[in-house]
């Protein structure tokens, strides 16, 4: 990533997968929380879109295949 890694955690969401990024990185990335991510894990495409949100973190649903792409990959980087 050009701004630094940052540290995400990947956890169980309902029937899924969630990646929880840390708020103040994704405010000082994008300016606000967006609704939706994209984000490249393992050479895949993967869609996020925005959970929950608390003083501290954003957490970001991953459906369908990507979640597989996401719990296998070392390493993700932003889309855009």
């Amino acid at each position: 990533m050009s701004d630094g890694a940052v540290e995400a955690r990947v956890r169980r969401w309902g029937h899924g997968l969630a990646l929880v990024l840390p708020l103040e990185w994704v405010l000082r990335r994008y300016g606000a929380v967006p609704k939706e991510l994209e984000l490249i894990c393992g050479g895949r495409r993967v869609a996020l879109r925005r959970a929950t949100i608390t003083s501290r973190s954003a957490l970001y649903y991953v459906r369908g295949a990507g979640q597989l792409a996401l719990a296998l990959a070392e390493e993700c980087v932003p889309a855009r």
